[in-house]
């Protein structure tokens, strides 16, 4: 025991010798065993903690499942979750939780802007609405663009996030009545890798389609061959009938591996092209399983009260059915969502943007 004491009075700062007294030699042992065991375990925490720092860079926030962070640093965009819980109790990882999936998917739209031009783009709150319509896709085909000075469209541009292009098509039709299409497309999210304008020997269009191929950023070995169309009504069984021709077209010009999304005001529906008549004529989109209509013919893409039409559609080939995320198929209600009068929502257009998300 003496021995023992001796070798722990190094520990004692009083200067007494611990060996004189029994209970004092108990009480430093008791003491310096307490303060080894802290030390050993404010070691192995030290340890524990510089692995983490050393994978992950930040073990001091946690947010939980309701969203609360529980860390003595505010949570932020710079301080990414060490892990984040969902609400069903599995665990991933915050570097991924957060991106992975929205950087996967592709956000499409096509809109009938009704007369787009200048006219429109100087009533008031017009074109903060179309802006707003615009920024909500990654990629989004405008239609009937009548302004063949190409200010309206400049406008719109100007107004967009500085991520924002587009590229624009021929001035289209066969009188003095002519459109363009424009695709819109966030630089940050997809690449413009080409675009083309169909030839239309036979003069089967009136608004020739025009097409872009992009490329989803951050995804590999993607290639997605946009065909926008406006069909002209009184021939919308005609010119759908020949689509099958135009994406032939289209990867012959692209490359025969992408996969080919039509979208647009194609009159599709009510007394110019509903299925009924698209079957009689043989259209090869509406008989052919190799492609999908996901706007289906009960919805109504039209603001006005007195009809009820599934003019504008977005056709996808099968190779693309298992991308899209469930639901997303839609029109957007921009006048419900926007909390709009009647008045207002004629403005901006008779047609509400149809949209799909895609998941790669």
């Amino acid at each position: 025991m003496q021995e023992n004491c001796a070798s722990l009075s190094l520990y004692n700062k009083t200067g007494q010798n611990p060996s004189h007294s029994t209970s004092a030699c108990r009480e430093v042992n008791t003491h310096t065993t307490k303060r080894a065991m802290i030390r050993i375990v404010s070691q192995i925490v030290s340890l524990v903690l510089l692995m983490v720092i050393l994978t992950e860079g930040n073990p001091q926030q946690v947010i939980d499942a309701s969203g609360q962070c529980h860390c003595p640093c505010e949570c932020s965009a710079q301080h990414r979750p060490l892990f984040q819980v969902s609400a069903r109790g599995s665990a991933a990882t915050g570097r991924n939780a957060s991106t992975s999936t929205s950087s996967r998917r592709l956000k499409i739209g096509a809109f009938n802007i009704k007369t787009f031009g200048r006219s429109k783009m100087s009533k008031p709150g017009v074109p903060q609405r179309i802006k707003q319509i615009i920024e909500r896709y990654d990629v989004i085909l405008v239609q009937e663009i009548l302004d063949r000075s190409g200010e309206s469209v400049r406008q719109l541009h100007r107004m967009l996030s500085r991520t924002y292009e587009f590229v624009i098509s021929d001035r289209l039709g066969r009188g003095r009545y002519k459109e363009q299409y424009a695709f819109f497309y966030r630089t940050d999210r997809v690449s413009l890798l080409n675009f083309h304008q169909s030839t239309d020997r036979e003069d089967a269009f009136e608004r020739e389609p025009f097409s872009v191929l992009v490329a989803p950023k951050q995804i590999n070995n993607v290639k997605l061959a946009l065909i926008g169309f406006h069909a002209k009504p009184t021939d919308a069984v005609k010119e759908i009938g020949r689509l099958a021709d135009v994406i032939g077209e289209v990867r012959r010009q692209f490359g025969a591996d992408v996969e080919p999304i039509v979208l647009g005001d194609l009159n599709a529906d009510c007394d110019y092209a509903d299925r009924r008549r698209r079957l009689r004529a043989g259209d090869a989109l509406t008989t052919n399983t190799s492609y999908v209509w996901l706007i289906g013919d009960d919805v109504d893409t039209t603001t006005r009260d007195s009809t009820s039409c599934a003019y504008d559609r977005i056709i996808v080939g099968s190779g693309l059915t298992g991308r899209v995320v469930r639901g997303s198929a839609s029109v957007f209600d921009f006048c419900d969502n926007m909390r709009l009068s009647k008045q207002q929502c004629s403005d901006v257009s008779d047609h509400y943007p149809v949209e799909v998300t895609l998941v790669f």
